[in-house]
C-alpha cells in the first residue's frame, strides 16, 4: 500500500509555559494549521472514509470465503467448476483489496486539508534498533492481525518491528521507526459521526509521537517512557481540539484518556517510579525476525499456490475446450476446417500442458467414448497446422469411430436375434457386450446424425421388437434381464400368433387348414411351456368365437392331435357360447395357476405394449 510522505515544516507556534507538573516539554511546539478550504473538503473525506469502512467489512467476508474456497481447490483431482468457485472468490477478494486504499486517501486528504505537518524527515534520537536513522513520518491504514515489518536502520542492518493486533478500540499506533499504523475502529468513528475530525484528532496524535521520536532540544532527545509521551501527545491533541474540530464528546473522552496518564508521567520525571518502555528489546526483535520469516514463508506458499491454481484453471479450461472441439468436428459434416480452427486447437493443446502433479493433456480423453475419442486421438497424434490437416484427422477419427459404431450396432442385433430364437439362454458375457455396445450407440449417434435407435434399422419381427424393447429399458444390464424381457416379447409374439389363428378359424368356420392347425397348435403348445398364465390371457383378450375357440382347445390340450385339432377348430366338436361365453368342460383346462400369476402377466404385457407402442 501507498505509504504517505509528507514535507511539512516544523510550523512556528509557540505554546505557553507547560505547569511544572507535567513532564519537560520541548522548548517550542506546532498546532495544526487547517486549510482555508476545509469545510468544502470534509464531504469528499468523509465520503471515502465511509466507502473505505464498508470495503474493510466486504473485505473480511470475502477473505473467509476465499479461504473456504480454496481447500477444495487445492485437490489435484478437483472439478473444473471448484476452480472457478475460488478463483470467483480470489479476484472478489482482489477487487475489495483495492478498495480499501480509500482509506489510505482519507488519510492522505485529511493530513492535507487540517494541516497536520511534522517535520518532513527526522532522524530517530534514541532506541537500540533504529538510533541515527533518517526516517519519513509514514502512515497508512493497517489493521491485518499481527504482523511483522522489516526495515533497514542507519548502518543498513534489516530489523524486524512488530505491529500488534489491534484492540477493539484501539485507533493508531506509532512504532520505533516513525511508521504509524492506523486501524478501522478510528475510521468507524469518523464514518458514525459523518466528519474527519475524529480521523485528523487520532493522525495529530500520532504525530506528535512521531515529532517527539526525532526531535532533540535542550529538554528533550526522543521517546521517552509510555506514560510520559502519551501524556505529552494528549495534551497537544486537546491544546489543538479548537483547530481540529473536535466535538465536546470528544474533548472529554480526551482528557479522560489523559487523566490516566497525567500522575504516572509526574512520577516517572520526578525519579518516584518506573515507567513502561517504547522501544523494541533485542529478545523480541530475535522473535519478531523469526516470525517474519514464517509468515514470509506462508506468503510465498500462498502465492505460488495461487499461480498454480490460476494456471490449472486455465489448463482445465483447454481440455474442456479440447473436449468440446472434438464433439464439434464429429458433429460436423461437409462444412470443412478454418484455420481459426486449427489455431483454437493448438491453443488448447498448449495451454492443457501447463497441468502439473502428472495431469496431463491426455486428461481430455477421459470418459470420452466413440466418435469424440478417436477423433481428439487422431488429433493428437498428428501435426495438424492448416485446415486440410484439420480435416483430414479428424475424418480419420470420424472412420475409426463409425466402424466401432457399426459393429455395436451389429451386437445389439445379434443380441435380439439370439432373444427370439433361444429366450431364457443369454449368457452373462452377453449382457455384458450388449452394454458396451448400447454405451458406444448412445455415445455416438448424436455425432453421427442418426436416429436414436439405429440398431432397428433392417431389422423386423421379433428381433425388431426385442431391440426397441431393449432400448426402451433404462434398467442395468444383465444376462438375467436380458432373458426377462426376450421372454416378455417372445410370448407376446406366442399370444398374439394364437389370437390371430383363432381369428382366422373364426371367420371362415369349416376351412381352417391343417396347415394353420400346426401352427396353433406348435404356438399353442410353446405358449403352455413358458407360462400357462400367458395362455389364460391370450384367451381372456378375445370375445365370442375366437375366447370359445381357444378355451375349447386349452380344455384338451394334452389329449389333442394334429387332426382333432383341425376338426375341433372346423366346428365339428366346439360348442360356441356366445361373445365371452365358455364351452363345455373348458373351466381351468389351461393350466390357469390362479390370478396371481395372471394378473402378474397382464401387468407385464401391458407394461410391454405401452413401451413399444404394439408389436405390429
Amino acid at each position: 500500500m501507498k505509504l504517505i510522505l509528507l514535507s511539512c515544516l516544523l510550523a512556528s507556534s509557540l505554546f505557553g509555559q507547560s505547569p511544572k507538573s507535567e513532564n519537560p516539554k520541548p522548548e517550542r511546539w506546532w498546532l495544526p494549521r487547517p486549510a482555508p478550504d476545509l469545510e468544502a473538503r470534509k464531504p469528499e473525506i468523509t465520503r471515502l472514509i465511509k466507502e473505505g469502512v464498508a470495503a474493510y467489512d466486504d473485505y473480511q467476508l470475502l477473505q473467509a470465503d476465499e479461504e473456504a474456497k480454496r481447500g477444495p481447490a487445492r485437490d489435484r483431482n478437483a472439478p473444473l467448476q471448484a476452480l472457478k468457485d475460488w478463483n470467483e472468490a480470489h479476484d472478489k477478494l482482489l477487487k475489495a483489496q483495492k478498495e480499501l486504499k480509500k482509506l489510505d486517501q482519507a488519510i492522505e486528504k485529511t493530513v492535507d486539508a487540517y494541516g497536520i505537518c511534522p517535520k518532513g524527515e527526522g532522524t530517530i534520537q534514541n532506541g537500540d534498533i533504529m538510533k541515527g536513522t533518517k526516517v519519513p513520518w509514514q502512515v497508512k491504514f493497517f489493521d491485518q492481525g499481527e504482523t511483522i515489518r522489516e526495515v533497514k536502520n542507519a548502518k543498513g542492518y534489516l530489523r524486524y518491528i512488530d505491529v500488534p493486533a489491534a484492540y477493539e478500540e484501539d485507533r493508531a499506533i506509532t512504532k520505533d521507526d516513525g511508521f504509524t499504523a492506523v486501524r478501522i475502529a478510528a475510521f468507524r468513528a469518523a464514518a458514525k459521526e459523518g466528519d474527519p475530525s475524529s480521523l485528523a484528532g487520532t493522525l495529530y496524535h500520532e504525530a506528535v509521537h512521531y515529532t517527539r521520536l526525532v526531535t532533540r532540544d535542550s529538554t528533550h532527545a526522543g521517546w521517552k517512557t509510555k506514560e510520559e509521551e502519551e501524556d505529552f501527545a494528549l495534551d497537544k491533541k486537546l491544546k489543538a481540539a479548537v483547530i481540529l474540530g473536535l466535538s465536546a464528546d470528544q474533548i472529554k473522552k480526551t482528557e479522560r484518556a489523559r487523566a490516566d496518564y497525567v500522575e504516572p508521567a509526574r512520577e516517572i520525571a520526578a525519579g518516584r517510579r518506573k515507567g513502561t518502555l517504547l522501544f523494541l528489546a533485542s529478545i523480541q526483535e530475535t522473535r519478531n525476525q523469526e516470525q517474519f520469516m514464517r509468515l514470509k514463508r506462508l506468503k510465498d506458499t500462498v502465492e505460488e499456490e495461487t499461480g498454480r491454481l490460476k494456471k490449472r484453471i486455465e489448463a482445465r479450461g483447454a481440455v474442456e475446450d479440447l473436449r468440446q472441439f472434438a464433439g464439434e468436428a464429429c458433429s460436423r459434416s461437409g462444412s470443412g476446417f478454418f484455420g481459426s480452427d486449427v489455431a483454437r486447437f493448438k491453443d488448447a493443446l498448449e495451454k492443457s500442458r501447463n497441468l502439473e502433479l502428472g495431469l496431463e493433456p491426455f486428461s481430455a480423453f477421459k470418459g470420452l467414448k466413440g466418435c469424440p475419442y478417436q477423433v481428439l486421438f487422431s488429433l493428437f497424434a498428428r501435426d495438424v497446422s492448416s485446415p486440410d490437416k484439420l480435416a483430414a484427422a479428424v475424418e480419420s477419427g470420424r472412420d475409426v469411430a463409425r466402424q466401432y459404431f457399426d459393429g455395436a450396432i451389429a451386437k445389439l442385433q445379434e443380441v435380439a436375434r439370439k432373444g427370439c430364437a433361444m429366450p431364457t439362454h443369454i449368457a452373462g458375457w452377453e449382457a455384458e457386450e450388449f452394454g458396451k455396445a448400447l454405451s458406444l450407440v448412445y455415445a455416438d449417434s448424436p455425432y453421427f446424425g442418426v436416429e436414436l435407435y439405429p440398431g432397428t434399422s433392417g431389422l423386423s419381427g421379433c428381433p425388431l421388437t426385442m431391440l426397441r424393447r431393449f432400448l426402451s429399458d433404462g434398467s442395468p444390464y444383465s444376462a438375467k434381464k436380458l432373458n426377462a424381457i426376450s421372454d416378455e416379447v417372445v410370448a407376446r409374439i406366442r399370444m398374439d400368433m394364437v389370437q390371430e389363428v383363432a381369428r382366422v378359424a373364426c371367420a371362415k368356420p369349416g376351412e381352417l387348414t391343417t396347415g394353420e392347425a400346426e401352427v396353433l397348435f406348435h404356438y399353442l403348445d410353446a405358449l403352455f411351456s413358458y407360462s400357462p398364465a400367458y395362455f389364460d390371457l391370450a384367451v381372456n383378450e378375445l370375445a365370442g368365437c375366437p375366447h370359445a375357440m381357444l378355451r375349447a382347445f386349452g380344455a384338451k390340450r394334452y389329449q389333442t392331435t394334429m387332426e382333432r385339432c383341425v376338426g375341433d377348430f372346423n366346428g365339428v366338436s366346439v360348442e360356441i357360447a356366445g361373445p365371452g361365453g365358455q364351452t363345455p368342460g373348458s373351466g381351468d383346462g389351461g393350466g390357469n395357476q390362479g390370478g396371481t400369476d395372471l394378473e402378474r402377466a397382464r401387468r407385464r404385457i401391458d407394461q410391454a405394449r405401452r413401451e413399444l407402442g404394439g408389436l405390429r
